[in-house]
């Protein structure tokens, strides 16, 4: 821009700048108003490196604007800066700045451009100074600027006012200048600008106060700023801070409360056992674990295990004081504080939660909970928070050993059942195969211990099932990609749920490999041939023909004359040929 095309910039009481993106910022172009802000000629600063943008800021304030500009380029936003600018006699000088980052339409940074406001707050002290008060109408930085402002003189008369974009005060600003403070703002609130405005004359420093007024029946947060013009003058912007103390708030909660469950979290706890460490008054600490939570994760889903510690943790929130201080520590993990408690307290409040585990498992068979728990209490002598709280943890899993296996037993009922409750769909699909699996057995003459293990391995083959989506599971048609790879995943669940459970860890290795194919074509892991277990194999093919000889939503079934004809000819690619002949043997005459 020629700094000749628009002399009427060079009037504003401030200085607008254009500078290049490079590491010093070097000036393109200024306004005139350089002259009255700094005692720079435009010419002293257009493309020059030794007072480029960043050489005159004040090297104290240099990080924090560096800092500001950067994280505005970053976030593609406007920066908005107070700091000190060195003038031409080297002094710093208060000034405040505005501007944002110009970028082309491939993101790339091009320069920056702003305006910096003339010697707010700054001490009058020789050389250049600036004009008695700002005028407010004629600066297009304080135009742009969404804030209300206003100018008092030393009696607290109103100078000048410029109205705020976005928000309006409940207040009577009609023919303002003239007025008096007091005229216009309340009492307390007045009193608070007269007080703020009294101290920034007399240490030429910026004041800053936070108020609260009513507007349209609702309480806002405000911001006041105070300055002196360095003439007498008390310069004032009024910023609604609503939006950002409520931002903050939510921030300072989130920092301090676990966001799936609502409780604080390990940080909070953390900070208030170093405030009760070293003291006298009587302290419980209570550590509780979800058993079985990894579990519940891996076959039913991490959703799942989610709604499973909310109910948790309202358990666990409702058995104390609204003085006690409960917090989820980790993935499975809670604890509790207990000040000014006694073992019987402690203890007692550990029985409150267990005695609602107990009757919400009775309301929710298909929804169990089991908690393990430990607690310690702190003695006569100075609080060790962390020795106490190691204390409790040791006891917790002390206890934790004792009921892990029954925990994970409970969990695994849990899921049985509800696959047994889902096998209405196949109208017995389990006691069919059974039949037809135990026929082939026998004709093979396999021992009575194996029959038994492959009758459970026909009634609980498909126990991963429970950890699919039931808008897979019962789909009424066929199967995308996406969701038949998302099928698959039973047999993995299946087999991580046998695992856990002593009665079904036998059989755990044949349901992870019960869709296995003897071409090698199967999944999960495409074995083939022999290394695909005998009771795999056979339950193979049992399991194939009941599904075609059974009605689905989406086809008729076939009769049992086609449906032995297609397990034959799929002899060799799906299925072990030999055990296809003792199929085809088993079931000669029908199943009736």
């Amino acid at each position: 821009m020629p700094n000749n095309a628009l002399p009427i910039l060079d009037n504003l009481p401030g200085m607008l700048y254009r500078c290049s993106a490079d590491e010093d910022w070097i000036f393109q172009y200024v306004s005139g108003g350089c002259s009255l802000l700094a005692g720079f000629k435009p010419s002293d600063l257009i493309e020059s490196k030794k007072n480029s943008h960043k050489s005159l800021v004040y090297s104290r304030d240099l990080e924090i604007v560096l800092n500001g500009i950067k994280s505005a380029i970053a976030m593609r936003s406007a920066y908005y800066l107070r700091y000190r600018m060195i003038d031409s006699l080297g002094a710093p000088r208060q000034v405040i700045e505005q501007g944002r980052a110009i970028m082309s339409d491939s993101g790339e940074l091009l320069c920056l451009e702003g305006f910096i406001a003339a010697d707010l707050g700054a001490r009058v002290d020789g050389g250049y100074c600036g004009k008695a008060a700002v005028d407010l109408h004629s600066c297009a930085m304080t135009e742009a600027l969404p804030d209300l402002m206003f100018v008092l003189d030393r009696e607290g008369y109103f100078l000048q006012y410029k109205e705020a974009r976005g928000f309006r005060l409940p207040l009577d600003f009609d023919k303002i200048e003239g007025r008096k403070l007091d005229e216009v703002f309340p009492g307390r609130l007045a009193g608070q600008i007269r007080h703020f405005s009294e101290r920034a004359l007399q240490t030429a420093e910026v004041q800053e106060f936070d108020f609260q007024l009513p507007v349209s029946g609702v309480a806002r947060e405000f911001e006041a700023r105070v300055t002196s013009s360095g003439t007498g003058d008390i310069f004032v912007i009024i910023r609604d801070i609503t939006e950002r103390m409520q931002m903050e708030k939510q921030l300072e909660y989130m920092n301090l409360h676990d966001p799936l469950t609502g409780l604080y979290n390990r940080a909070y706890l953390e900070q208030e056992m170093k405030r009760f460490d070293g003291g006298r008054q009587p302290l419980g600490i209570i550590i509780c674990d979800l058993d079985g939570l990894k579990l519940v994760n891996d076959t039913l889903g991490h959703e799942t295990g989610d709604t499973l510690l909310v109910e948790a943790s309202r358990i666990i929130r409702g058995a104390f004081r609204g003085e006690d201080m409960v917090a989820r520590i980790g993935g499975d993990e809670f604890a509790v504080l207990l000040p000014g408690s006694d073992g019987g307290m402690v203890k007692n409040a550990a029985d409150r939660i267990q005695d609602a585990i107990e009757k919400h498992n009775e309301v929710n068979p298909d929804q169990l909970l089991s908690i393990s728990i430990g607690f310690s209490v702190s003695d006569d002598k100075m609080i060790n928070t962390t020795r106490l709280y190691r204390q409790a943890d040791d006891n917790m899993n002390r206890e934790k050993l004792h009921r892990s296996r029954s925990a994970r037993s409970s969990i695994v009922q849990a899921l049985m059942k509800a696959l047994e409750e889902r096998d209405f769909i196949t109208e017995g699909h389990a006691d069919r195969l059974q039949y037809i699996v135990e026929k082939m057995a026998r004709n093979i003459s396999l021992p009575h211990r194996s029959i038994i293990d492959l009758k459970l391995l026909a009634r609980f083959h498909d126990i991963g099932k429970v950890g699919i989506p039931d808008r897979i599971l019962f789909k009424p048609g066929p199967l995308t990609v996406d969701e038949y790879n998302e099928m698959k995943r039973h047999t993995e669940i299946g087999f991580r749920i046998a695992e856990s459970a002593p009665d079904l860890a036998p059989i755990s290795d044949w349901i992870l490999k019960h869709h296995e194919w003897w071409n090698g074509e199967g999944y999960p892991h495409g074995l083939k041939g022999d290394s695909i277990p005998m009771e795999c194999r056979i339950l193979s093919i049992a399991d194939a023909y009941d599904a075609m000889t059974t009605d689905r939503p989406y086809r008729k079934a076939m009769q049992h004359e086609a449906a032995v004809s297609e397990i034959g000819r799929c002899a060799g690619s799906q299925f072990d040929p030999e055990l296809v002949s003792v199929f085809v043997r088993s079931v000669s005459g029908g199943l009736e």
